[in-house]
């Protein structure tokens, strides 16, 4: 067998190498998801990650910064309302994935199934990256299914002379009659340099295609700023980075009454997030070369995450408004050591604080008396969740041809609360969760035109506060209080092949992860007794609900594959497409696990004048029909219970610089004007959509 594997891979070589010299491109090159040329690397990756650059965001003109990523390969973005979108990675959705923002964790200890990358401006973001696979190893808990890194814009390079310079952008989209705008400056004297910038975003109700009506209520307005320091003292670099960005009126869209497609109506007359608000502090030091340590990295920054919800009933005379927020203090430290020429040990321990604060008052709308209700908040008021970690990673390199990475961590999360809240009052939940992670992986480049990659990593997630102390109450039941539980655990398996030819490339990903000790919501005791006796007799009376609580029953994988391929035509065309496709089950039920994405894909073709700068690029992005619903899935009524159809849409966007530093780009997505929602989504998605923007820079 072995033979026969490596005479297939001189043969293909060979092949390659012959017809590469019969016909020789005039240059040499890979491409972006856009098709934009850049430079050759040969130094192939270890794990599977996709990166979105500066340009091709702004290209994009995306809606969230969750919409950088949806046309990357194994990434699936589903929205429950406009403004907070979840990515999905693999298959893996919210809580499963870990999310940073120049390396701080957008993911608290109350993340729940929708993380909202709502809160992060789109505008002050350089570049995105998705490391798709079990990434536990460097980065720690809800690592389990991957990691997107947001990296902001900043001024890189302090060698230019010393001046000041600014960019205006403003743009429009048709869907949601939406504007928005973005002022900007920056500048740098000598080793200091500075970006200060501010957005604005407004949002009308959203307008679907194929003839569904008008998304009521949908609107929402968006605020933020950030300021951006940069320092190099010698060798040394300091960085401070500070972040705000709000949003108001935020609707839970398929909570209102009427909204629904699928399922019974929705309850609520009024459901609204306002504000959800973020704020980041971050110091950052850089020591390049510090004695035998190598390259030393330090972070540290503060994170407040707050989130006000108000609800009203259908018909109801009382709205309740929550507010709750999360206060984190963190600190990472990091060392690149080379050891020798072919290797290089990477080594730090990280740690982080969460402070969480929540309450609850009852408005009555006809008297508006207020009656403060601090027992019946979402989360135990005053809890605490704090996390460490250390981990190893040692780097092999031979030469451009391999590369082989081995690492391990060790993580210890705390819990402590203190349950206040009624009708759990006199009982708090004291709890730790260790988990060791590993992982190892490799990239060979057999021949110039032909890289393999294979690797194993683990990832786990501890329980959070919606799995052990979160006091809701939904149609089934009262979330109880549940201890003893242990972390989720993910293991992947990765197997990878790149090949490119002249002027094509393409990539094949096959991958699969099993996961162990899955957190899953079913029927609990509290107290000895199966629901909430309110009036301690023992008997369950109409109103006192049953106990639901968390516990780790399941198991399941996930298997899928991911293609992506590109292809530079003479002149300045080319064409790039990808496709992904997974398939999951719990190996208890033989059921699919929940939010299942279907087979997705895109391809497109584009023109580009690398010389004078226009391009246009016009493309399909489409779905396949997904009907594997898990038994949670069929009770969701943000999914119908045929499954979700498929679809496609054909787009449109173009870009030019019609006069010195000014760059216009004009786009017009689903061009047929398709009605189709995004599986696991709760609002269908945009119909035509025109959008328009003008960026001056002076």
């Amino acid at each position: 067998m072995r033979p026969l594997f490596l005479s297939a891979l001189l043969a293909l070589c060979s092949v390659d190498a012959l017809l590469g010299a019969e016909a020789p491109s005039p240059r040499r090159v890979t491409f972006t998801i856009s098709g934009k040329a850049r430079s050759e690397r040969k130094d192939a990756p270890v794990r599977a990650v996709s990166a979105v650059r500066r340009r091709q965001i702004e290209e994009r003109n995306p809606m969230t910064s969750a919409d950088i990523l949806r046309d990357l390969p194994g990434v699936m973005v589903q929205k429950t309302m406009p403004g907070r979108p979840a990515v999905s990675i693999r298959g893996f959705i919210g809580k499963d994935n870990l999310v940073l923002i120049d390396g701080v964790r957008l993911n608290t200890s109350k993340t729940e199934n929708v993380l909202s990358l709502g809160a992060v401006d789109p505008e002050s973001i350089g570049r995105s990256e998705v490391l798709r696979g079990p990434g536990s190893v460097l980065y720690g808990s809800d690592a389990l299914g991957g990691v997107v890194m947001m990296l902001p814009r900043r001024r890189e390079d302090f060698s230019a002379p010393a001046g000041v310079s600014g960019r205006l952008r403003a743009s429009y989209r048709s869907a949601d009659n939406g504007r928005s705008s973005r002022a900007e400056l920056s500048g740098n004297w000598g080793d200091f340099g500075y970006l200060a910038g501010f957005s604005r975003r407004d949002h009308g109700d959203l307008n679907p295609g194929g003839g569904f009506p008008q998304a009521v209520p949908t609107a929402y307005r968006e605020r933020a700023w950030d300021l951006a320091l940069d320092r190099r003292a010698g060798e040394v670099r300091l960085k401070a980075l500070y972040q705000h960005a709000e949003q108001r009126d935020v609707p839970r869209y398929d909570q209102y009454a009427g909204s629904r497609r699928f399922g019974s109506s929705g309850a609520f007359e009024e459901y609204l997030y306002d504000p959800m608000r973020r704020d980041l502090v971050l110091a950052e030091a850089l020591f390049p070369e510090l004695g035998p340590l190598g390259l030393l990295q330090t972070k540290l920054y503060w994170q407040r995450q707050r989130e006000d919800t108000r609800r009203r009933a259908a018909g109801g005379p009382t709205r309740s408004e929550f507010a709750d927020s999360v206060d984190t203090l963190g600190a990472r430290l990091q060392a690149e050591s080379p050891i020798g020429e072919a290797f290089t040990l990477v080594s730090g321990v990280d740690g982080y604080r969460d402070a969480v604060s929540s309450s609850r008052r009852d408005r009555d709308l006809r008297s508006g008396a207020v009656a403060d209700k601090p027992e019946q908040g979402n989360y135990p008021d005053g809890t605490r969740y704090q996390a460490a970690g250390a981990f190893l990673l040692g780097r092999w390199t031979r030469g451009e041809d391999l590369r082989f990475e081995l690492g391990e961590r060790l993580s210890r999360v705390e819990l402590d609360s203190n349950l206040r809240n009624a009708p759990f009052a006199g009982r708090g939940i004291r709890e730790h969760y260790v988990s060791w992670t590993g992982g190892g992986g490799l990239s060979w480049q057999a021949c110039p035109e032909l890289g393999l990659n294979a690797g194993i990593w683990q990832g786990f997630r501890a329980p959070n506060l919606n799995d052990t102390v979160a006091l809701k109450t939904s149609a089934q039941g009262t979330d109880a209080p549940a201890d003893g539980l242990r972390p989720e655990k993910s293991t992947g398996f990765e197997l990878g092949a790149r090949h490119s030819r002249s002027s094509f490339q393409h990539s094949l990903t096959l991958h699969y992860t099993r996961l162990e000790d899955i957190l899953e919501r079913s029927p609990g005791v509290y107290g000895g007794l199966s629901f909430i006796d309110l009036d301690n007799d023992g008997v369950q009376d109409p109103g006192e609900s049953p106990v639901f609580q968390r516990r780790n029953s399941g198991a399941g994988y996930v298997a899928g594959a991911e293609w992506e391929g590109r292809t530079a035509f003479p002149g300045a065309w080319n064409a790039f497409a990808n496709a992904s496709w997974t398939f999951s089950e719990d190996t208890g039920s033989a059921q699919p696990l929940s939010k299942s994405p279907p087979p997705a894909g895109m391809a497109g073709l584009r023109w580009e004048d690398f010389q004078l700068g226009p391009w246009a690029e016009a493309y399909l992005r489409g779905a396949a029909v997904q009907k594997r619903l898990s038994p949670s899935d069929l009770q969701d009524p943000r999914i119908s219970p045929d499954g979700t159809p498929g679809w496609f849409t054909l787009n449109f966007r173009a870009g030019l610089s019609p006069w010195a530093r000014t760059t216009l780009v004009f786009s017009a997505e689903n061009l047929l004007d398709r009605g189709y929602r995004e599986h696991a989504s709760g609002v269908e998605s945009p119909g035509r959509d025109i959008a328009l923007s003008l960026e001056v820079r002076f």
